[in-house]
């Protein structure tokens, strides 16, 4: 797989150097391509008016980028006859001595090493470019899944239950590869099994994620679903999903800093490996609403055992509130005065994404039932329940577990089969908005980033759809 290269070059001594030409062959050549790349830019010799408005494919980006090398001899500051690069990557920066005198033919084989570079990493292009090259052996430390998990935990940015989730999916994916999946319940938790798992997976080297080896556990992973090709697409979107997570814990920034501290493998972990083509994750509707709706009002609206489960479907299916959000969902974030229910930051909650900080507008006849509660409620949350409230961290935790358990239960009797029953509530609210209101509007109500976000997950049409040519039979 291809990144992308920050590249800073500065100016080298270089004058004891050969001079080598970048068409020769002496280094793998790249193609000049359209005649434009040829043609000579108004700044002359020196390039285009600014390295950044070419591609890095194209010499004239690095003929700004290059200089030479000034030094002090005798008092007197000199300038070199030659020119040098460095290129950082990956964690990694290594200076490159051109040996050439000419900008043009500089730039172009500074092009040359970026290209290779992308294309075969650091490795070989230290083997072509610098064949005396030696690796420092003052960082000695190999790079294992535990030390990594550790460096990368002091310099990453992203909430603390997104982190917990890449390094979860990382372990996973080495236990697969070297077929431990089962080990962690094996013995259970009294005999250490959970930890002699953990201790075994965190102490293997990076290294050992070849590109080879995840591919087999791919095609393994699939292969336990069977031949159901509705288990068959659940495990491919879930290899998917594992992959993009862990893949997350060697982003750029988190190398920019762990580079130079651990042994890192090249190619990177992970690297090499294709997702499995997307199966279809779109909402097909299989509710009436309108019949569920009456029932839950008569069956769980009536009854005061239910009356929780009963406020978190009217949360679910007439507001699209995901799970998380109806749990930790305090009365001062619903506005009965203006009709609205807000999404925001509270010690309770952390949104799953600013995108998903907003607020969503309630049906009158909604807002009359809550304030209803509101005036009888013992505390601050909507959904009441013994269990205090946590502070968000690395892991679900939901205080009305047992409430949400007893609306999946009643859900599954009105014939909802899906693997997460209250989340099909919010996906029927999606596409009843998208039906009369348009994608865009959806988008809005469920808080999503973009609108193909929408589109491909949670519509699907609720009209029937026809040429009405049957009225002709």
């Amino acid at each position: 797989m291809f990144c992308n290269v920050s590249v800073r070059l500065a100016i080298m001594s270089t004058t004891d150097s050969k001079s080598t030409d970048s068409e020769s062959g002496t280094f793998p050549p790249v193609a000049e391509g359209s005649d434009l790349t040829r043609a000579k830019s108004v700044r002359g010799v020196s390039g285009g008016s600014a390295g950044n408005q070419f591609p890095k494919t194209d010499f004239r980006h690095w003929e700004k980028k290059v200089f030479r090398h000034t030094y002090v001899e005798d008092g007197k500051r000199q300038e070199a006859k030659t020119y040098s690069c460095k290129i950082a990557f990956r964690g990694q920066r290594h200076s490159f001595a051109l040996g050439l005198s000419n900008l043009r033919e500089s730039a172009k084989k500074a092009r040359d090493v970026h290209s290779m570079l992308l294309a075969q990493g650091w490795e070989a292009t230290l083997a072509h470019f610098k064949p005396d090259y030696a690796p420092p052996q003052l960082a000695g430390i190999v790079a294992t899944v535990g030390n990594y998990i550790e460096a990368a935990a002091h310099v990453s940015e992203v909430r603390e239950r997104s982190f917990h989730g890449y390094c979860v999916s990382l372990r996973r994916i080495v236990a697969g590869v070297l077929r431990m999946e089962g080990d962690r319940r094996k013995h259970g938790p009294k005999k250490g099994g959970a930890a002699k798992w953990r201790q075994a997976i965190d102490a293997t080297p990076l290294a050992d994620l070849t590109a080879e080896a995840v591919q087999g556990w791919k095609l393994a992973y699939v292969a336990q679903a069977g031949n159901d090709p509705a288990a068959q697409r659940r495990a491919k979107n879930t290899f998917n999903s594992t992959m993009r997570q862990a893949r997350s814990l060697f982003s750029r920034k988190i190398l920019s800093f762990i580079g130079g501290k651990l042994l890192l493998p090249d190619p990177l972990p992970l690297a090499g490996v294709a997702m499995w083509e997307r199966g279809s994750t779109r909402y097909m509707s299989k509710l009436d609403p309108e019949a569920i709706i009456t029932a839950a009002a008569a069956e769980l609206g009536t009854d005061p055992a239910n009356v929780e489960a009963w406020k978190i479907f009217l949360l679910a299916l007439c507001c699209g509130l995901r799970k998380k959000e109806i749990d930790s969902l305090t009365w001062r974030q619903v506005d009965f005065r203006t009709g609205v229910i807000q999404i925001i930051e509270t010690p309770y909650f952390q949104p799953k994404a600013q995108d998903s900080v907003g607020e969503v507008d309630m049906d009158k006849e909604v807002a009359a039932v809550l304030l209803g509660y509101k005036n009888q409620a013992s505390g601050e949350f909507v959904i009441e329940s013994p269990l205090a409230p946590k502070a968000p961290g690395n892991q679900a935790r939901y205080r009305a577990a047992a409430h949400f358990e007893r609306l999946n239960e009643w859900l599954r009797g009105r014939g909802i089969t899906a693997r997460k029953p209250l989340h099909e509530l919010r996906k029927e609210a999606g596409s009843l908005v998208a039906m009369h209101k348009g994608l865009f509007a959806a988008q809005s109500f469920l808080r999503h980033a973009s609108p193909q976000t929408t589109a491909a997950f949670y519509l699907a049409k609720k009209e029937r759809l026809s040429t009405g040519l049957g009225s002709l039979l």
